[in-house]
């Protein structure tokens, strides 16, 4: 049998990742005006990557994005079959 998560409510996970985009966006942050000319759904995403959890995903999915536009829907379509990052490409 599958344990069952606790789901925190939604109202609460927003606040959580208004606090933590806050903290990306400070005056004092060194990506922060990169990070606020990025749309709203991307902020977090790229905030993450520069100020903490990096990893070998992020790095791929951050540089697909990139290449495409920030459309996760051109990184599903992709077919420039010749980018190193083709067979790992996230979105697919």
């Amino acid at each position: 049998m599958k344990a069952v998560k606790n789901k925190r409510p939604p109202e609460e996970i927003k606040k959580d990742q208004e606090a933590e985009l806050a903290s990306y966006t400070a005056p004092e942050a060194p990506y922060r005006n990169f990070i606020l000319n990025l749309p709203l759904g991307m902020r977090l995403a790229f905030g993450r990557h520069f100020y903490g959890k990096k990893s070998l995903a992020s790095a791929v999915k951050l540089k697909c994005l990139d290449c495409c536009c920030l459309q996760k829907e051109e990184v599903r379509l992709c077919t420039v079959e010749t980018c190193p990052l083709h067979k790992v490409r996230p979105y697919k």
